[in-house]
């Protein structure tokens, strides 16, 4: 069945029931109509009797039914009725006029690729809510994606036959080369036409050429596909290679896999579960008198050395920049003797820094008693402690003295990256902070739910949001009266991560990492406070996940800054790397951004209380 505007088939029966019934379009199998039912204004999806996609349609609603009437999500249009006997229809709620047929119409440019991938992740998530009932679309085409209320929603459930059956068109080839064989289909074929449509959007063409029925046989039994010529960037490429795999096993396993590698791609940061090929051997031309697109036109990845599990061709491993540090950071690996050798031929050869920096940790003022509002708190080695317990979860916090530090990094440090020029930061008071990330025990205890990919108690939450965050803090301080908590602004954090020591930490002993990043961390999440702590008694400020702060991304300032706070501004900073990240991006004074709705498994987040 191929869907496509197209004029209606003849009415071959009435429609009881409903009223102000009109023709709104139709193809093959299935004629529309707008009408009213019980006072509500509604899509009818008529079955046309007779035609040959009819039977395999009225199958698909019958297996269907129970499953459509239950599902509830904002990127799939409401289901209102189901019947699959005589006469045969599928009734929604009315999603409007304006669908995705427009921008894939011939002629249409392509998107702005923000814009186009926003649209694909609401199609993954509308996909996500089918795959979790079990059902699979089959016929995921412009004409059956509205926009409605400002969200893309997804018509048609059940519709669709899972073959051409009419003469193909262009936009048939969203179809899945199982699909045009007969072979087993699953929601890995729905991805496929998510990947289609993307392209679509981002390249204003289809990823093949579809005239006749001859083009579509081709398409399915070819070998590789062929790409249309064109600019694409390195990470949506390697997403769309996935996601237009011909076999199902070489797609993304499932939509919430595909998200991911959206939302990072949107981020500009390199995908996970695809691999991004590299620009000699898969370079696209762009083709003679065609326009420019500007496709996530970004500064080079901040995680380029991100991995898959993908079997596929490993990137290229970026070039360490020069410096000092690399003696030391390639003796890590051969034994103490080896970093000894390193760290006096560092000391012997460094420059003089740019920016005087402090060579002691800060003291740490000594406390007469412990807080009101701790239920238990002491001193260490490391300063001052306190804790909180919120149900059965306990959250040590380590007290941030008041004093000077510098920000940002200096020119000869190693893997340093724009942006990071130092400025002198003055935290004026004491400040409390956790000395951990986030653990999904608090967070289920104070938020009631748990969004992260990785599961177990006292691994740190993700996938949260900015928002998230912030709302755990407000939400956190109902339980615990006499403490303010909030995330830390951009400059405490560093503040805290480096707890008065302004050179990179050397390496850890042979066999321990420095961090949980990507060469270390296996690619999953690992429990808090497993590595050593730094001077202050902070586990994990490195690495594990990355972690929002309060600020929005701005320059830093040339002049000293006290309690420095950024509040205005479209994109939040998060800080310290993640199990994503290569190991020049843990250094305390990496900088990252993301929208403040970004959630991803390598994002969570810590407080701080006054």
């Amino acid at each position: 069945m191929r869907h496509g505007l197209r004029e209606p088939v003849a009415d071959r029966f009435a429609i009881p029931g409903f009223s102000g019934l009109q023709s709104v379009g139709g193809w093959g199998a299935v004629n529309r109509y707008r009408g009213f039912l019980a006072g509500r204004d509604v899509l009818v999806c008529a079955i046309v009797d007779g035609h040959p996609a009819g039977s395999a349609i009225r199958s698909r609603l019958a297996a269907m039914e129970a499953a459509l009437l239950e599902l509830d999500h904002p990127n799939l249009q409401e289901t209102i009725e189901v019947l699959a006997s005589e006469p045969a229809r599928l009734v929604v709620s009315w999603p409007g006029e304006a669908t995705l047929v427009e921008v894939c119409s011939p002629g249409h440019p392509g998107l702005d690729p923000a814009v186009a991938i926003g649209h694909a992740l609401e199609l993954c998530r509308g996909l996500s809510a089918l795959h979790a009932a079990g059902l699979v679309h089959l016929g995921l085409r412009p004409a059956s994606i509205y926009f409605q209320d400002g969200v893309l929603r997804i018509l048609d459930l059940g519709l669709a036959s899972g073959a051409a059956g009419d003469p193909p068109g262009p936009e048939d080839a969203i179809l899945a080369p199982e699909q045009i064989l007969g072979l087993p289909v699953d929601i890995r074929t729905d991805l496929h036409g998510v990947g289609a449509i993307l392209y679509r959007l981002v390249m204003g063409a289809w990823p093949w050429v579809i005239a006749h029925q001859g083009d579509l046989d081709a398409w399915a039994r070819a070998e590789l596909p062929v790409w249309p010529q064109g600019n694409l960037a390195p990470g949506l490429q390697a997403v769309l290679r996935r996601l237009l795999a011909r076999a199902p096993e070489n797609r993304y396993a499932s939509p919430a896999e595909a998200m991911e590698d959206l939302e990072r791609v949107s981020h500009g940061f390199s995908p996970v579960h695809a691999k991004v090929a590299t620009a000699t051997r898969h370079r696209l031309q762009q083709a003679p008198g065609t326009a420019t697109v500007d496709h996530l036109r970004r500064s080079p990845s901040p995680d380029q050395r991100v991995t898959s599990t993908v079997p596929s061709v490993q990137p290229a491993r970026p070039a360490k920049s020069p410096g000092m540090f690399s003696p030391i950071l390639l003796g890590a690996g051969g034994g103490g003797l080896a970093v000894l050798a390193g760290l006096l031929l560092w000391l012997g050869n460094r420059p003089a820094p740019v920016v005087p920096v402090p060579a002691e940790p800060i003291a740490v003022p000594a406390k007469s008693a412990g807080p009101a509002w701790a239920s238990a708190s002491g001193r260490d080695a490391q300063g001052p402690w306190a804790e909180v317990t919120v149900g059965t979860v306990v959250q040590r916090l380590r007290q941030l003295p008041a004093g000077d530090a510098w920000i940002g990094s200096p020119q000869d440090e190693p893997g340093r990256k724009e942006g990071e020029d130092r400025f002198q930061f003055t935290l004026s008071r004491d400040l409390w902070c956790a000395d951990s990330e986030v653990t999904q025990a608090l967070f289920q205890e104070v938020m009631g739910r748990n969004p992260s990919q990785f599961r177990g108690e006292n691994l740190p939450v993700e996938n949260v949001t900015w928002q998230d965050a912030n709302q755990f803090c407000v939400r956190l301080g109902q339980r615990i009266p006499g403490l303010h908590f909030r995330l830390p602004s951009e400059a405490e954090w560093e503040y805290a991560c480096r707890a008065g020591i302004m050179v990179l930490p050397l390496p850890a002993p042979a066999g321990q990492p420095v961090c949980w990043d990507v060469e270390t961390s296996s690619k999953v999440t690992h429990p808090v406070r497993r590595l050593g702590a730094n001077a202050w008694g902070l586990f994990d400020c490195r690495g594990n996940v990355m972690e929002w702060t309060a600020d929005a991304m701005a320059p830093y300032p040339r002049e000293a800054q006290v309690d420095r706070r950024v509040t205005q501004g479209a994109q939040r900073v998060a800080r310290g790397g993640g199990w994503s990240s290569g190991p020049s991006d843990t250094r305390p004074a990496s900088r990252f951004h993301f929208m403040s709705v970004a959630h991803l498994s390598f994002l969570g987040f810590r407080f701080v209380a006054e």
